[in-house]
C-alpha cells in the first residue's frame, strides 16, 4: 500500500511540468532525497530494525532534512519552494520504489 502511494504521488508531480523534472536544482534534490533515503534505510535495515520501521524512518528523515534545508533556505536566501521539496518527495519516493540494498 505504502508503495502505491509513493507511485502515485511521484507520477502526480512529475507529470504537472515537464520542464519541472528538467531543471538543475530539481534535479539534485532529487539525485540528493534518492542518496539520502537509499542511506538512510540501509543503515536501519542492517542494524536489525524491521522493514517497514525503516521505510518509515528513511521516509519521515529525509523529508524533514529536505524541509530542514528550505527553512534555512527562506531565511538565508529569501525563498521556501514547495517545489523543492516536491522533488525532495519524488527522490524519496524512488528510492522506496527502486529499493536498493547495500550492504555496509
Amino acid at each position: 500500500m505504502l508503495r502505491k502511494i509513493f507511485l502515485i504521488i511521484t507520477l502526480t508531480l512529475s507529470i504537472q511540468s515537464k520542464s519541472f523534472i528538467q531543471q538543475k536544482d530539481k534535479q539534485l534534490h532529487i539525485a540528493a532525497s534518492f542518496l539520502i533515503a537509499t542511506t538512510i534505510k540501509n543503515a536501519y535495515l542492517n542494524s536489525g530494525y524491521s522493514y517497514k520501521d525503516a521505510t518509515f524512518y528513511s521516509f519521515s528523515g529525509t523529508m524533514l532534512l529536505g524541509l530542514g534545508k528550505e527553512i534555512l533556505d527562506e531565511f538565508d536566501y529569501g525563498g521556501f519552494s514547495i517545489k523543492d521539496l516536491g522533488a525532495d518527495l519524488i527522490g524519496t519516493s524512488l528510492a522506496e520504489i527502486v529499493n536498493i540494498r547495500i550492504s555496509f
